[in-house]
């Protein structure tokens, strides 16, 4: 029976460098910067056998809304991101998931503010929570390349 690996954090500036690019007017983070960081995390958790990537999802990779162009762009990217990874990563006991919280307030967001469809579940951080510790849990041959959805909306 496998067992899941112990938890491991690449250190922040791994991460830093892997999510931004410098073109010559100083970093940016871009759409273009969104594959390199969950590339960062396999080496170091390769030491420990294998572990789990959650990408955060949107619903609005499946409802494009005026003006969300490049964020519903970049969300569709994503999910196709998550797809490959998982395939790529699968032999290495990976696993990479996709997680569509749904509307969450936050300061960031304004949510709760902002109007939705009657029935959405505007929900805390806190609410997201059990999910994402679900899906960092499971087994090494749990789950992989699915996305796992918080909306209360149809697609």
């Amino acid at each position: 029976m496998s067992s899941s690996p112990t938890p491991v954090s690449p250190s922040r500036a791994s991460i830093s460098k892997a999510a931004t690019r410098n073109d010559g007017n100083g970093p940016r983070k871009s759409t273009s910067s969104v594959p390199f960081i969950p590339r960062a995390a396999p080496p170091h958790l390769r030491k420990r056998g294998g572990g789990k990537i959650v990408m955060t999802g949107s619903g609005s990779r499946f409802r494009p809304h005026p003006g969300g162009s490049a964020y519903s762009t970049s969300k569709l990217a994503l999910w196709m991101l998550t797809q490959t990874l998982a395939m790529e990563l699968q032999d290495a006991n990976f696993s990479v998931n996709e997680l569509i919280p749904g509307p969450v307030k936050t300061a960031m967001t304004g949510f709760g503010e902002t109007q939705f469809p009657t029935g959405e579940w505007i929900k805390d951080p806190e609410d997201v929570v059990p999910l994402a510790m679900f899906l960092a849990t499971r087994p090494l041959v749990g789950p992989t390349a699915q996305s796992f959805s918080l909306m209360r909306r149809a697609r």
